[in-house]
């Protein structure tokens, strides 16, 4: 039997970031929004049940914080590795 499944979510994450002083950064705070989607798709392969998953994220981040005592900031955005998986049942 063929199955489709098709899904999204979206996760939004706000953290304080320490990080060792030697970097000489401080109150770093982290701002990071991941949008996902994955396609999964069951079907029968040799007699036996099989399926293909297929996910996919872009992300979108930025931190601000001090940098040898002065504010600064950055930000960062693109597409996560894609993941595929493939199973089929013994």
């Amino acid at each position: 039997m063929d199955i489709n499944f098709v899904g999204a979510a979206y996760v939004y994450t706000e953290a304080d970031i320490f990080v060792d002083p030697v970097l000489e950064l401080e109150n770093v705070n982290m701002k990071m929004s991941t949008w996902g989607g994955v396609y999964i798709r069951t079907f029968e392969l040799f007699g036996k049940s099989a399926r293909i998953d297929i996910m996919q994220t872009y992300k979108k981040a930025s931190w601000a914080g001090l940098l040898e005592g002065t504010p600064a900031s950055t930000s960062r955005s693109g597409w996560g590795d894609t993941f595929a998986r493939f199973g089929i049942n013994k």
